[in-house]
């Protein structure tokens, strides 16, 4: 079997589960993504998990929130007034894609 080096195009099938603070784990979101390792540099928890392995290989691991979001900052956080927010208005029935022109 092919092990996983440098310039090797790996393709990931993994399941995403956020443990929330409570303890609670969120709904899994399954994705696939390729991309050429070593070169294509992901975050180094799982770069690390991928060294050496073969095609099929099969594990799981936690990366770090600081990985993947940066450590938390509490000096950037904000507090806006409301008096200073728009209230937005939603419309009932269904709505028209060509309405806002430009908006996904």
């Amino acid at each position: 079997m092919e092990k996983i080096e440098k310039l090797c195009s790996v393709t990931i099938r993994l399941k995403v589960q956020a443990q929330l603070p409570k303890g609670e784990a969120q709904d899994p979101v399954r994705q696939e993504f390729e991309f050429l390792y070593g070169v294509e540099h992901q975050v180094p928890t799982l770069e690390k998990a991928l060294a050496g392995a073969t095609a099929g290989h099969q594990f799981s691991l936690v990366i770090p929130p600081g990985e993947l979001y940066d450590a938390h900052d509490p000096d950037l956080i904000r507090e806006i007034p409301k008096e200073g927010l728009l209230k937005q208005r939603v419309r009932e029935g269904p709505s028209d894609e060509n309405e806002f022109p430009g908006a996904i």
